[in-house]
């Protein structure tokens, strides 16, 4: 299902791929489920065929695709935005590469599973367009006004040379027997995507600081594509079906079946007291999956970290069997591409299992490809329960989500709950602070997004935060980069000789340490303040009461409706204003972020037992939706 580079290319360059959709004419009521969702996914603009075998049909005849026009016509009302429909014979193979094969039977696993991977690879297509994905693109379009002259629509192929070849024009073409056919119309999908635009600025000023967009109070919730909503219908329609024995095995006093997976230890924090509570909980028997992806420094790299830890973890091939009867996992991020096959989130969709989403970071970046990425995912639509860190970021889900907030629990950010620890027990900082052997100490954190529509400040500022270091003894530097930073820099060969310097002086100079571990609780332990790019690690600081400069990069991303406090905060668009932060640093005049500007819920006040009432939540709302009495849920 993986789709290469060169299939998620800009329109004009993809090269053309199929997906193969097999229908079963047993079971029509479960194919045209399966139909509608590939044809409102994929589009003529797209470049896709959708391939039909037809299970029993050996060699396809005019009847039959008339038939199939039929279906058709009563899940896309405009012929002019379906794909290219190619009806193969039984041994015959699409003229383009299959990413997908698809099925339509009886059961209602196999129904749902098709579906969320259709979706999966119209997404990562999305994903790869020049402009932002927009899933307006499956949206009916208003209805063309008659010409005289109309350019040819893409049609139902018969590939059977004895059938007559293509039908894509003339009166007879199939085409217009499927327009002629049309009895229904597709509920059509809108985005608003006009406020991007709004929130950048066509000259920036570089000494301005950053912009927060003000809240729209008007907006349409839900405002995104039809399909989405779909498949998070048809993914409740599968968990109702397990239901029905997992209500009996719960009933009799069998524990919730809980895992945790956990594949990139920079965001180990978002899962740590949520793995804890279930661990404790009565009602739960959790395990904690670890899993490598190709980020990993080494084979089995998270399962030695967490060992290290003091957590016995299981592995993905016990995961994969385990699936049937587990109740509940839970994950941080929705980047399947790291996960294997077999353990995505259609996988676990498919199988009936409660998917839970408790994010890996706060997210402050307010640009459309941002808020998608972080608010209208599979994950974020397919989940049965989202534990936001604040009302702000709840608030987001209403505006982006597909599936709206309904599912969405503002507990405190769980992740948030172990730098508070900081404020009573320094002492996972001591090595680090040592390290620089500087009376104060500052943290930089770059981003990876180097590029010229990123929001890094990594290549502007390296130099002189060197040169600065260097002749300023009195101030460490502790460089704790985007892990992403470190895997991307020597793989861009106009950046080596710019990696090798980081490296040199980060090893050869007394007051520079690269903090490249898998935790940053030691970098926020051990620094007086941060300098930082735009990043979830800057409410993540703010709970230490600590100085923080937000390194603003005027052509970068804006900032989301819930980054207000960012507006308490200094911000830099030049080096000046960098070194003017670092000498108060030095001095210990840096100002501290007023209480008041920032608000309670962005310095922690409701972060401690975050992962405990995320467990409650989960606990008790699962008893409830099964129809099973409150105390025994507790």
């Amino acid at each position: 299902m993986t789709l290469s580079a060169e299939d998620c290319a800009p329109p004009a360059s993809r090269r053309r791929i199929s997906v193969l959709l097999e229908l079963d004419q047993q079971v029509p009521a479960q194919g045209d489920l399966v139909l509608a969702a590939a044809m409102q996914l994929f589009t003529a603009a797209d470049a896709v065929d959708l391939a039909i075998r037809l299970r029993g049909v050996p060699a396809p005849a005019e009847s039959d695709a008339e038939r199939l026009a039929a279906r058709c016509a009563t899940v896309c009302p405009h012929p002019e935005a379906l794909p290219e429909i190619v009806l193969l014979a039984e041994q015959e193979e699409p003229d383009h590469p299959v990413v997908l094969t698809v099925e339509q039977t009886a059961d209602v696993a196999s129904t749902a599973r098709s579906m969320i991977l259709l979706t999966a690879v119209a997404q990562e297509l999305w994903a790869g367009a020049s402009t932002p994905p927009s899933p307006t693109r499956t949206a009916a379009p208003a209805s063309p006004p008659a010409t005289a002259q109309q350019a040819p629509r893409p049609g139902l192929v018969l590939r059977d040379p004895a059938l007559g070849g293509t039908g894509t024009g003339g009166a007879d073409s199939l085409a217009d027997r499927l327009e002629r056919l049309t009895s229904t119309a597709r509920r059509q999908a809108t985005q608003d995507s006009a406020h991007s635009d709004e929130q950048r600025d066509t000259d920036p000023d570089p000494s301005a600081g950053p912009r927060v967009p003000a809240p729209r109070p008007g907006q349409e919730p839900h405002a995104t594509a039809r399909p989405l909503i779909t498949l998070r219908e048809a993914a409740l329609t599968r968990l109702a079906a397990v239901d029905r024995s997992r209500r009996t095995r719960l009933g009799t006093g069998a524990p919730v079946r809980a895992a945790v997976l956990v594949q990139h230890l920079d965001s180990w924090g978002a899962l740590e007291t949520i793995a804890r509570a279930l661990a404790a909980h009565p009602r739960v028997e959790a395990d904690v999956v670890a899993l490598d992806s190709a980020l990993s420094r080494h084979p089995g790299e998270t399962a030695d970290v967490l060992a290290a830890a003091g957590w016995t973890t299981r592995d993905g091939a016990w995961l994969r069997a385990a699936l049937p009867d587990l109740g509940v996992v839970v994950l941080c991020d929705g980047y399947d591409e790291f996960r294997p096959e077999g353990l995505r989130v259609p996988d676990f969709a498919a199988a009936g299992v409660r998917l839970v989403y408790s994010p890996y970071g706060t997210n402050i970046g307010g640009e459309q490809s941002q808020e998608e990425r972080q608010y209208n995912g599979l994950l974020h639509n397919l989940a049965w329960r989202v534990f936001a860190p604040t009302t702000g970021q709840k608030d987001l889900f209403a505006q982006r989500c597909a599936a709206g907030d309904g599912h969405v629990r503002a507990v405190g950010s769980v992740k948030r709950e172990r730098v508070l620890d900081l404020l009573t027990d320094p002492s996972p900082g001591a090595a680090l602070r040592a390290a620089t052997g500087a009376p104060r100490t500052v943290l930089w954190n770059p981003h990876f997004t180097i590029g010229e529509d990123g929001w890094s400040t990594f290549l502007t500022l390296l130099n002189p935060l060197l040169s600065y270091a260097a002749s300023h003894r009195d101030l460490g530097l502790i460089v704790r980069p985007h892990f992403r930073l470190l895997v991307d820099l020597p793989r861009i060969p106009a950046l080596a000789q710019v990696h090798r310097r980081f490296r040199q002086a980060c090893e050869t100079r007394r007051t520079i340490v690269l903090d490249d571990s898998r935790d940053y609780l030691a970098a926020f332990a051990a620094s007086d303040a941060m300098i930082s790019d735009q990043s979830s690690l800057i409410p993540e600081y703010l709970p230490l009461r600590r100085p923080v400069l937000y390194l603003h990069r005027p052509e970068g991303a804006p900032l989301n409706t819930d980054a207000t406090f960012m507006a308490a905060l200094p911000a830099a668009g030049t080096w000046p204003q960098v070194e003017a932060f670092l000498d108060q640093v030095r001095t210990g005049n840096a100002p501290v972020p007023d209480a008041e500007a920032v608000g309670a819920e962005h310095l922690g006040r409701g972060d401690t037992g975050a992962g405990e009432r995320a467990v409650e939540a989960i606990v008790t709302d699962l008893f409830a939706e099964l129809g099973l009495p409150e105390e025994q849920g507790q």
